[in-house]
């Protein structure tokens, strides 16, 4: 009966610290230890709450590491992060706001791509990696395309 007992124990013991794993099929950024957070939630939070250029050029930021880990570590990117991102980059308001208050290592992180045309890109990428999230993107798409023929 002590056998079972110990036995009991030990797999409980095992059941219950497998089950913390902060192991997760996407990358959401960095995790901080402090509050368990990753930089996706922080950034995610900081925007809506402040409302700020800086918390758009942070979001930005945010959005382009999880773009660029996710693809050098060959892991899926998150569902909804193409097109989030996309719809952020897609807003001229955002690019004036990043011309002026992005810090130099974030204007380094976005060097050389012109927001409107990767933001399209993220965009699409989003359908192709999530195909249910074709009925949501293709009127932003199109919208977009019927704009920029009255350009």
């Amino acid at each position: 009966m002590k056998n079972i007992k110990s036995l009991v124990i030990i797999l409980s013991l095992i059941l219950m610290f497998s089950s913390c794993s902060t192991t997760s099929m996407y990358y959401w950024g960095p995790v901080s230890f402090s509050d368990n957070t990753t930089g996706y939630e922080k950034s995610t939070y900081n925007y809506y709450k402040y409302q700020s250029p800086e918390s758009i050029c942070n979001m930005i930021e945010t959005y382009r590491d999880i773009m660029i880990k996710c693809e050098a570590n060959e892991r899926m990117i998150p569902p909804g992060i193409c097109a989030d991102f996309g719809y952020i980059l897609l807003n001229p308001e955002n690019a004036t706001y990043f011309d002026e208050y992005a810090t130099k290592s974030q204007k380094r992180s976005m060097d050389g791509i012109v927001f409107s045309e990767y933001g399209k890109e993220l965009l699409e990428k989003e359908i192709e990696l999530y195909p249910e999230s074709r009925q949501f993107i293709e009127p932003i798409l199109k919208r977009m395309s019927s704009e920029n023929k009255e350009d």
